[in-house]
């Protein structure tokens, strides 16, 4: 844009020269400066070129004007948007192995904070330029039809970087979780069991814990089962009143998940 305005004052300095040699003095072509600026020892004192020099600034500014419009600002708008999730998308799946991410929920928090701020310096420019037009409500939307279809058309390829992550951060496993972890984890669930020769359900609140003791572990990959005795205090309503002391199966699962998520605590025969 700046390349054209001065391109336009050259051209309007060069025209009112032309008029000046035509309408006072005779001022040979070479004579005019490469910059578009007539030398002083021949510039006229006369109103006819400065008024073709105003003419000719008036139709800059209004050429410069046209080049503006609601759908070019939109584009505008968008590309900006899209280029910012490009370089983004781009650099964290060409840095992910340089990040050595621990676990998966790290790995999400540093892609989210990244494109958190390439979309608020994104939205920042798009406000920007929609403010031009919220005088006018047709173009208006106009604008905002114009950047709604261009990022439509994105994204497939966002898609495509979105899958390509989230592949990567399942290459994450999680450190296993361990006992004082499961006694945080067990606390607001509930041990499920099956009354025996009855086949009938029961289940208990775990509200606090006393002590835990591992038995033993078995490792599935995405599932993962502490098989250990639970130790907790009456509960009211439970168990007669008295404290409880089981053999229980604790079971995490990985899968898809960001970590190691608990699904059930159970008596191992249920």
């Amino acid at each position: 844009m700046s390349e054209s305005r001065e391109n336009l004052r050259k051209v309007a300095a060069g025209v009112a020269c032309l008029a000046e040699r035509e309408a006072v003095i005779a001022v040979e072509p070479e004579t005019i400066s490469k910059n578009g600026v007539c030398p002083k020892n021949q510039r006229s004192r006369g109103n006819f070129s400065r008024t073709i020099g105003f003419v000719l600034w008036v139709v800059g500014i209004t050429l410069l004007s046209s080049c503006s419009s609601p759908e070019k600002d939109g584009i505008k708008a968008a590309k900006e948007w899209c280029n910012c999730l490009d370089d983004v998308y781009g650099s964290y799946i060409k840095k992910f192995g340089s990040y050595s991410f621990k676990t998966r929920i790290e790995a999400r928090d540093k892609l989210n904070e990244d494109v958190n701020k390439c979309i608020e310096m994104a939205e920042e420019y798009r406000n920007k330029l929609k403010s031009k037009y919220l005088t006018n409500k047709e173009n208006e939307e106009k604008f905002q039809y114009a950047y709604d279809a261009h990022k439509k058309n994105k994204d497939e390829g966002f898609r495509a970087y979105q899958d390509r992550i989230n592949t990567l951060i399942q290459t994450i496993i999680p450190p296993k979780p361990d006992l004082e972890r499961l006694k945080r984890d067990m606390i607001g669930r509930e041990v499920h069991g099956i009354t025996p020769g009855v086949g009938q359900t029961w289940w208990m609140p775990i509200r606090a814990v006393e002590k835990v003791e591992l038995i033993n572990i078995t490792d599935n990959g995405d599932e993962y089962l502490l098989n250990i005795n639970l130790y907790m205090p009456p509960v009211s309503g439970f168990s007669g009143g008295r404290p409880f002391a089981g053999n229980v199966t604790a079971r995490y699962r990985l899968a898809h998940y960001d970590d190691w998520t608990i699904y059930s605590i159970d008596f191992p025969n249920r």
